[in-house]
């Protein structure tokens, strides 16, 4: 992968880094986006939406010629739910695996400066659903250095 420097790429770098970083995960498929209302009918990965804040006009930023730009990235499991005494401990399992994966690269191939799971909760998604799934709602937090223009 190619360091981005580029402001207007760097966001789509990041969620694809994100993607190639737990797609490398056994038996789960990792995506870039999420694709709202599609039926997902393996256990898939989708990265969403972020926000993104940056160092304060009194604050020094940590590296001369970089801003500070803290983000945090919002990523959703979700494993088809057919027999419970599988699919619980499959999700639990990517949990795991996902914090594992993030732990072997925290830079995600030198994209950001450093990257960590934050917060991860797991539960049963909506009874009424049309495709009962475990959805799990990960958040990614982030901090990259952009260098000054």
């Amino acid at each position: 992968m190619t360091f981005t420097t580029d402001p207007a790429l760097k966001y789509q770098a990041i969620a694809e880094a994100l993607a190639v970083a737990f797609g490398a995960i056994d038996g789960l498929n990792a995506l870039s986006y999420d694709p709202t209302g599609a039926a997902i009918t393996a256990p898939t990965l989708c990265v969403g939406g972020h926000e993104q804040g940056s160092t304060r006009p009194h604050e020094r930023d940590h590296e001369l010629g970089f801003r500070d730009w803290p983000q945090r990235w919002s990523l959703t499991l979700y494993v088809p739910y057919q027999a419970p005494e599988v699919n619980w401990p499959e999700a639990r399992g990517f949990m795991g695996s996902l914090t594992a994966a993030m732990d072997m690269d925290p830079t995600l191939g030198g994209e950001v400066r450093e990257a960590s799971i934050t917060r991860a909760s797991l539960d049963l998604g909506p009874a009424d659903s049309p495709t009962r799934q475990l959805i799990g709602d990960i958040v990614v937090s982030l901090i990259l250095f952009q260098p000054n223009q």
